[in-house]
């Protein structure tokens, strides 16, 4: 029986998490583990996920991050013709990728780029933003703006929850990815190539699904000028229950190695 380090907490004891069993066989199905002396959630597959140092273990693709991700919608559920999930975005993107490039790895990249959505649900950059604008009018409250702007400079502004934010993406990122046997940080040309598909199919989105830009969004004036914008109208909007099942056919069409068998569901 294999153990994880011991997660410490301060003022409590450590407990340790039993990760046994081959995850080749249960498709990354993990073991029971104890529930963590840090922040958890319960997940369909009914396990207390640990929302600080995750291990590869801990991630259930099949029920938690397809099911979560396919019943997640994009821009806060803001559009007119249905839940546009967080899965179809990360399947068409990768697909798209996969006709461009050919390669599998960088698709697989972009499939799993929003999987840590899955356990923490999706902030969009408005809220965060509006988010940080309230932490800025905090700390006016408390005249410390000036001082974290002359000794902190890259939390000016403020960013701490932006910031926060990153880290505990990369947190489980590191996770998730290691779990698909990739590696964590992502190669720089495939993390940029990840992030310009992100924009492509954000400009995508819009346009197909929003009626287009009713004031400029910042970040997709670049992204038109210098890239492609797919056009997503015919493929219309996915079900849940697509979304999901496409989700585990891509991670088993990019991973063929990590995922050989067939996907399996909560009922299994």
């Amino acid at each position: 029986m294999a153990f994880l380090p011991a997660i410490t907490v301060r003022g409590k004891a450590p407990k340790s998490v039993d990760t046994s069993g081959d995850q080749a066989d249960t498709n990354i199905r993990p073991a029971k583990i104890v529930a963590p002396d840090v922040p958890w959630k319960q997940t369909a597959s009914g396990k207390a996920f640990p929302l600080i140092n995750a291990h590869p273990d801990d991630i259930d693709f099949d029920i938690d991050i397809a099911g979560a991700l396919s019943r997640l919608a994009r821009f806060t559920g803001d559009i007119r013709g249905g839940a546009y999930a967080v899965a179809q975005h990360s399947v068409m993107g990768a697909d798209i990728l996969k006709d461009e490039t050919g390669d599998d790895n960088i698709s697989a990249a972009f499939l799993l780029h929003d999987a840590h959505e899955g356990p923490i649900g999706d902030i969009a950059t408005p809220a965060q933003d509006a988010i940080n604008w309230h932490i800025q009018a905090a700390l006016d409250d408390y005249g410390l703006t000036e001082l974290i702007c002359r000794n902190i400079p890259d939390l000016a502004g403020p960013l701490l929850f932006k910031r926060a934010l990153k880290r505990l993406k990369s947190d489980l990122d590191r996770a998730i990815y290691g779990a698909a046997g990739m590696p964590w940080p992502l190669p720089a040309g495939i993390a940029a190539m990840v992030r310009e598909m992100d924009l492509r199919m954000l400009a995508a989105e819009v346009d197909a699904f929003m009626g287009g830009e009713v004031a400029p969004w910042g970040a997709l004036v670049e992204i038109r000028k210098d890239f492609t914008i797919p056009d997503l109208r015919p493929a219309g909007i996915w079900s849940a229950e697509v979304a999901e099942k496409r989700f585990q056919e891509a991670l088993r069409r990019y991973l063929p190695e990590r995922f050989p068998h067939p996907a399996f569901s909560i009922e299994d």
